[in-house]
């Protein structure tokens, strides 16, 4: 996962990684979270976390990927531990099939939905 030595790599190639995993890393945060919101916040934080460490880590797809569901996750902790989980609204997108899928995906417990989600999202 992290590799040692220290070097330091150039920022355009933290901008390349960004713009070629972002797409991926919000609809990974948007399943699991059920709110692109939320995505939108957790991607951004785990790329801020990461930019300090940037030059010693070893696999950035795998740490960013890794990085947003346990991010996910404690989010999710503190809102069952808060009692106010973050829910998104009936009829997300006005396609039946769609909105049926987010109605069950919402349903199950986080760790049912993360399972199916990295299984479905990223096989």
């Amino acid at each position: 996962m992290v590799r040692s030595g220290v070097g330091e790599e150039q920022p355009d190639a933290i901008g390349a990684t960004y713009h070629q995993y972002r797409n991926q890393l919000l609809g990974l945060a948007t399943l699991l979270s059920g709110s692109r919101a939320v995505a939108e916040e957790v991607v951004q934080d785990v790329f801020a976390a990461a930019i300090p460490r940037w030059d010693v880590i070893d696999n950035h797809e795998w740490y960013l990927k890794r990085s947003v569901v346990n991010r996910v996750r404690s989010l999710g902790r503190r809102a069952t531990r808060a009692k106010h989980a973050p829910r998104l609204p009936d009829g997300v997108t006005g396609e039946p099939l769609v909105d049926e899928t987010w109605r069950l995906l919402r349903g199950l417990p986080a760790r049912q939905r993360t399972v199916l989600v990295l299984r479905i999202h990223l096989d």
